[in-house]
């Protein structure tokens, strides 16, 4: 026969154990939040940090083209026309000469890596071959 203390005990282990239950449930929960947010937190640094990889990168290669540009112009200063570079595994760039009028040129050159691509621009005096501006441009106008 029970008593009404052990009763009485057994229903305060009860309440005891299920509290116990409950906290120990409550911290898996909050680590499990915590390792999850630590881990979706990782990914977008990392892909942050190869979009901006990928943006220097198709950067260097824009300014690489519009150097070719230029040393066509060193070579024919009447040179009009376009051309390209790839880098195995890097990306590729391509440029485009273009006159704007009897006393300046333009060189329009873009750059890209996988899925991002940057763009400058040069604007020379010719026949001396003075580069009046080299700027980068969201789009060539």
């Amino acid at each position: 026969m029970h008593t009404f203390h052990q009763h009485k005990k057994n229903a305060s282990a009860r309440t005891a154990g299920f509290a116990m239950l409950i906290a120990v449930l409550s911290l898996a929960v909050v680590g499990v939040a915590v390792s999850t947010t630590l881990l979706l937190l990782s990914i977008a640094g990392a892909q942050t940090t190869l979009a901006t990889q990928e943006s220097a990168e198709a950067k260097t290669l824009a300014s690489t083209c519009a150097e070719l540009g230029l040393q066509k112009l060193v070579t024919s200063s009447a040179f009009v026309g376009t051309g390209n570079l790839t880098v195995a595994q890097q990306g590729s760039c391509a440029y485009t000469v273009a006159q704007i009028n009897a006393s300046n040129d333009k060189i329009n050159a873009t750059g890209t890596v996988n899925q991002t691509s940057r763009k400058v621009q040069v604007v020379i005096t010719i026949p001396n071959l003075v580069i009046t501006s080299w700027q980068e441009v969201g789009d060539f106008p």
